[in-house]
């Protein structure tokens, strides 16, 4: 189940990190600790600074908070493929939001030094992290500020990990909190808007006509689709997925 592969993926994460660290990453904040800065951080973290999905959701979601009352502290992996673009309009949108731009580089120590020396308030993952143990989940097992943040919208489930204090979910029932909540590791915060969203773009013309025809499908032929990544594609879900196709005549 996922939440067996959880608690495996944390006891990993504990066991090669002495091993991978050059030397212990400290601490300085306790659990709960009070923020008592008027104009509260918050460290967003996420893969790139470009135009890229994930980037374009976190803005979507974050671009209408109140600068008075909040420091926009934006941490970048700068992991990019063929689907991050370049784009002048966007990035100037971000320098708009963002108070400090950080790119992070070197190793796990040399990361978590940067974030940590930056005293955040708020750290929102707005990454996905993998059931392995690559250097993000690694590095995201220690507490890099005084509340740390997952959400469902990047990982349909808890982290695992004691660094986290909340996962942000969308509304659910009360037998299905509590269901959660014993497997999750942070506390539930349930939102009622969306989790993920975008904001307005200019209309794209596509430049592929592509139909049913053309890919050898019937016209009453139904099409599924998912848009998640291989990691997310868990074994109950793959089950789900061949139950609906086998109850589905076309």
């Amino acid at each position: 189940s996922t939440a067996q592969l959880v608690k495996l993926r944390k006891q990993i994460i504990e066991a090669i990190t002495p091993y991978i660290l050059n030397e212990t990453i400290d601490n300085p904040f306790a659990k709960g600790e009070a923020i008592t800065r008027k104009r509260k951080r918050f460290g967003i973290i996420s893969r790139n600074l470009g135009d890229y999905t994930d980037t374009r959701a976190l803005y979507a979601q974050f671009h209408g908070f109140d600068k008075e009352q909040f420091e926009i502290y934006w941490y970048s992996l700068e992991v990019r493929d063929r689907s991050t673009l370049d784009n002048s309009l966007f990035s100037m949108q971000l320098s708009e939001l963002i108070d400090k731009k950080v790119t992070l580089k070197g190793d796990i120590n040399e990361m978590a030094a940067a974030i940590l020396s930056d005293d955040l308030d708020f750290l929102y993952v707005g990454t996905a992290f993998s059931f392995a143990a690559r250097k993000l989940d690694i590095l995201l097992s220690h507490r890099l500020a005084r509340i740390q943040i997952g959400t469902t919208a990047m990982v349909p489930g808890s982290s695992g990990l004691d660094s986290y204090d909340y996962l942000i979910t969308p509304p659910a029932d009360e037998e299905g909190i509590k269901n959660y909540q014993e497997e999750a590791t942070e506390e539930l915060l349930t939102v009622d808007d969306p989790l993920v969203w975008y904001e307005k773009r200019e209309k794209v013309t596509p430049n592929l006509n592509i139909t049913k025809q053309s890919l050898g499908i019937p016209d009453d032929g139904i099409i599924y689709c998912s848009a998640a990544s291989a990691n997310k594609q868990m074994p109950g879900t793959i089950h789900t997925w061949l139950k609906i196709l086998g109850k589905v005549q076309n």
